[in-house]
């Protein structure tokens, strides 16, 4: 059996795709063991906090835990960024009834990024996939109305149940939250060389230019629903090709900048006093740079926005006239980014 566990919950956000990669190619090394063969284990998550899926609860929880009782490595991890939206209570009861004792000795370790940082990246991830959020503006306005990023009451039950064993770190400044991890929570245990941060937050020049799919595709006469990964595809492309890479991030309007702040401010403050110490979730806060505080953006030129237009449209016409072939060839192509 594995000497102890580690399981990493998240934030969404925060570098878990880049951590996940990296979990499993340092599980080849016979020192630690990520159970399964897929890039995560938001299984888990899904099984708990969705009722349709309620009866994959057990045998997944299970499943993991034969694999780690059968292990001989010194660590087994597990990474599951969807934990975030699972009471740790629910899954503290799974692991009592799936996981008989006696138990390795368990860790769990969370990363929490700062509020307008991780608004814009989910705004980004929206745009990624294809759903509909209009401007940043718009999209802020609805977070604040929510309590998603009431950071504070989640992670102090996380901790009132995982106590001492619950580890929340800031995202790390320059977002090389592999490192961090590693140095953490898995020392003794190499980090793979050579790992580059995926799925990263989109500029403003590229959220501009996804957000053309819809009219190129509504002028190609494509009415049915476009698939998300169909828009990751297209997305991907955009990346490797370079274009509005250098373009500044997306960020909102001086007047939804101090509404955000003003909103969020005393759970920054909370993050600070309860987690972190200092200021820095309120620096961060009270930091953020408003859009008509920072230099203009460079226009796209006309031959980058046809550049854009030509590869969309040659996905959106083999995604409308082979979906089959389409969905085989994209996910291949995703594989190869993650793998």
């Amino acid at each position: 059996m594995a000497e102890r566990i580690v399981v990493h919950i998240g934030d969404s956000k925060t570098g878990s795709t880049a951590l996940q990669v990296a979990l499993r190619q340092a599980a080849r090394d016979e020192n630690l063991l990520f159970p399964g063969e897929a890039l995560n284990h938001n299984g888990l998550a899904r099984a708990l906090s969705r009722r349709k899926l309620s009866h994959l609860f057990e045998p997944r929880f299970r499943a993991v835990w034969d694999e780690i009782s059968a292990s001989s490595a010194q660590i087994a991890a597990l990474s599951a960024e969807l934990f975030q939206a699972v009471p740790p209570s629910d899954l503290l009861r799974a692991i009592e009834m799936f996981w008989p004792a006696p138990r390795p000795p368990m860790s769990f370790h969370a990363y929490c990024r700062p509020h307008i940082s991780r608004l814009v990246a989910m705004y980004s991830e929206r745009i990624k996939v294809g759903k509909p959020v209009g401007t940043i503006d718009a999209y802020a306005a609805r977070i604040c109305r929510g309590r998603r990023l009431d950071y504070a009451p989640r992670f102090a039950e996380w901790e009132r149940v995982f106590a001492p064993h619950f580890h929340l770190r800031p995202y790390p400044a320059r977002g090389d939250v592999v490192a961090d991890f590693f140095a953490q929570a898995l020392p003794g245990v190499p980090p793979p060389a050579g790992g580059e941060r995926l799925n990263a937050t989109l500029t403003a020049a590229q959220v501009s230019l996804l957000q053309r799919v819809p009219s190129l595709a509504q002028s190609m006469n494509i009415t049915h629903p476009l698939s998300s990964q169909t828009h990751r595809l297209i997305c991907m492309k955009l990346r490797q090709s370079g274009v509005g890479a250098s373009s500044p991030l997306p960020r909102m309007s001086a007047d939804l900048v101090r509404r955000v702040q003003n909103r969020f401010a005393e759970d920054a403050r909370k993050m600070d006093r309860y987690f972190f110490g200092g200021t820095l979730f309120q620096n961060a806060l009270r930091d953020a740079v408003a859009s008509d505080q920072q230099d203009e953006m460079e226009p796209l030129r006309r031959s980058d926005i046809d550049k854009f237009d030509t590869m969309a449209r040659a996905i959106l016409e083999e995604a409308h006239g082979d979906p089959q072939g389409h969905h085989n060839r994209a996910q291949e192509e995703l594989r190869r980014v993650l793998p």
